[in-house]
């Protein structure tokens, strides 16, 4: 058998030679070769695959590792995100006149997908909610914390509001800065929302809106 023969070959006195590779990682291979002094070749098929260092399209905002920037789209109007892929990040610009943004359910929605809501300065920020600046407290109450800039929940309701003024429910932000909402399909855990597979396919589909 070829699996049997591979071992034979490997069991020749591979430490006395080397190890040379064709290409830079190995999706693929047809095969290797050991000469007579035990040096390996592998020779590589297909393509490597494509890895994306963190980035960040706003100078001065940090990088975001699998950071993808959606449209925000008309006030009211549903558009639809599509993720395949756990641990992506998505981020909408929020127009100046914002005053809301949340998710909700298509369907192709599965019934038990979670979202997380943030917002943030910089896009892909998903930490920004706990800054010092957008907790708040009430006088009657300085012990216990809100965090209205984080809207994680189910995805058929997930949303926060935002004001320039910070409430127990409004996230505050500036007019004259641009701001982002964050949308990433975790659950309360931190773990991939998504299932593996449904009826649908494999990814995961919702509508995001403002108002």
């Amino acid at each position: 058998m070829k699996w049997l023969a591979a071992l034979a070959c490997l069991a020749l006195p591979v430490h006395a030679g080397s190890v040379t590779a064709t290409a830079p990682s190995c999706p693929s291979h047809n095969g290797f070769v050991v000469d007579a002094v035990g040096n390996l070749t592998i020779t590589c098929t297909g393509t490597p695959p494509i890895i994306t260092p963190p980035v960040n399209p706003v100078p001065g905002c940090p990088a975001v590792a699998n950071l993808k920037l959606l449209p925000a789209g008309t006030s009211g109007l549903g558009l639809q995100l599509r993720d395949f892929t756990p641990g992506y990040t998505f981020s909408v610009p929020l127009p100046k006149n914002a005053t809301a943004f949340h998710t909700t359910r298509n369907p192709d929605t599965p019934p038990s997908l979670n979202v997380e809501v943030t917002v943030s300065k910089c896009p892909g920020d998903v930490r920004f909610w706990t800054d010092p600046s957008e907790i708040f407290h009430y006088s009657f109450l300085p012990t216990t914390p809100f965090y209205p800039c984080n809207g994680s929940g189910s995805a058929e309701s997930a949303g926060l509001w935002v004001s320039p003024t910070l409430g127990q429910n409004t996230c505050q932000i500036t007019t004259t800065e641009q701001w982002y909402a964050n949308i990433r399909l975790v659950g309360p855990d931190g773990s991939y929302s998504c299932p593996p597979a449904s009826a649908y396919g494999p990814g995961c589909s919702l509508l995001y809106w403002w108002n």
